[in-house]
């Protein structure tokens, strides 16, 4: 909510300026002021502090719209939006890290159940478990429920260990592959997801854990004939088969 508030705002400033900045370029020239660089600051909303961009003294006469334009005009909108994009963007170790397992389970996808490309993938995902990156482990998360086994204990264990992961969509990624990976009628995955609803501090992560339960109980919600309904969430199948996949 507030990287779309600070986002709204610069946006909004932009279109004012954009027709006016070739105007105010065109005229800059003509202007004889003294310059020096002094800080802006953008604030959001909430007051918080935003992206910073270099400002000028400028006569009484010049506004900060003025001020605005010619910034656009000069450095184009990376001058205004280049600061912000980078503060939300992950790094690129963690972008190639994310790609690399998309590749590992496409390729693995492809591949026979125990071939070497999918035991490549397992691995790689396992590594990503421990990434200091919320997206790279959330990226591990969902790799290791896609080219592991049903009914691995080892690998969706190692996955559960991050159920109360600091980032809540590693939570709900959590929960849901647990009832990805482990086998139909699993008792200890059971009472994990069970214990996991128990003490959820969030909804999503409650409701994720019920969804998981249901699907290793191989039903959804004690429908009759549930397993072969499809689910909003977890797709359709039956049974001790891999939905979703």
């Amino acid at each position: 909510a507030q990287a779309r508030s600070r986002f709204g705002t610069m946006l909004g400033a932009l279109r004012i300026a954009a027709p006016h900045a070739a105007r105010s370029h065109a005229s800059a020239g003509s202007r004889a002021f003294a310059r020096r660089q002094l800080p802006v600051t953008w604030f959001a909303g909430d007051g918080r502090r935003g992206l910073s961009a270099p400002a000028v003294l400028k006569p009484a006469d010049r506004s900060a719209l003025d001020d605005l334009s010619e910034l656009v005009a000069t450095g184009g909108t990376d001058a205004l939006f280049g600061g912000a994009a980078a503060a939300f963007r992950p790094p690129p170790e963690t972008e190639a890290r994310r790609d690399k397992l998309r590749r590992l389970g496409h390729e693995a996808d492809r591949e026979e159940p125990g071939g070497p490309k999918r035991a490549e993938a397992l691995a790689e995902a396992m590594a990503a478990l421990s990434d200091a990156h919320p997206l790279a482990r959330l990226a591990g998360v969902h790799a290791a429920a896609r080219v592991a086994p049903r009914g691995d204990g080892a690998a969706w264990r190692a996955v559960a260990e991050l159920v109360w992961d600091e980032d809540e969509l590693v939570q709900v990624g959590v929960a849901r592959a647990v009832g990805r990976m482990a086998a139909t009628g699993d008792g200890e995955a059971l009472a994990w997801l069970q214990k996991v609803q128990r003490e959820a501090a969030r909804e999503p992560l409650r409701l994720a854990a019920k969804d998981a339960e249901a699907r290793v109980r191989g039903s959804f919600g004690g429908l009759p004939g549930g397993a072969a309904e499809a689910h909003p969430l977890l797709g359709r199948g039956s049974g001790g088969a891999v939905l979703g996949r």
